[in-house]
């Protein structure tokens, strides 16, 4: 039972504190998250604004009542969520745009109204030569996941 309603004003001094003090990642883990679900959408709306920028909420990770399990997958979403990132765009710089280019090739392409050649979606990438290849990462559920949409 919630005897009152969260504070928002107060809630926001903790992640402003965390932020100020070099802080940039969050892990939200409530007990009673099934039954009271903004209550963590609040803090974590609030994180992102004070300037968090990884912010971890179990209920989006692990659905499921019991808090054991959530709290550590969580936390380690949190932990290690911004190392991985940084691991694959490192990686992914790596690769220059022809490499990345795959099997479409630019003379197959049809002629636009104006005589040039369009390679289709990412024309313009890869003539700057700033294509990145395609990445995609398999989750313990077996669902595909790019790399922005990569937690859990």
């Amino acid at each position: 039972m919630i005897v009152r309603s969260p504070n928002s004003p107060a809630i926001k001094q903790t992640p402003q504190h965390l932020h100020s003090s070099g802080y940039r990642s969050l892990a939200i883990v409530f007990a009673h998250f099934y039954t009271y679900p903004q209550h963590e959408r609040l803090v974590m709306s609030i994180a992102r604004e004070v300037g968090l920028t990884q912010v971890s909420q179990s209920a989006n990770l692990v659905p499921m009542t019991k808090l054991v399990p959530r709290g550590p997958g969580c936390t380690a979403d949190a932990y290690l969520n911004p190392i991985l990132h940084q691991y694959l765009n490192d990686l992914l710089s790596g690769f220059d745009a022809h490499s990345c280019k795959g099997s479409r090739s630019s003379t197959s392409s049809a002629s636009s109204s104006s005589g040039s050649k369009s390679t289709g979606r990412g024309d313009k990438r890869e003539k700057e030569g700033t294509r990145k290849p395609r990445v995609e990462f398999m989750s313990p559920s077996e669902a595909w996941s790019t790399q922005t949409n990569l937690a859990g």
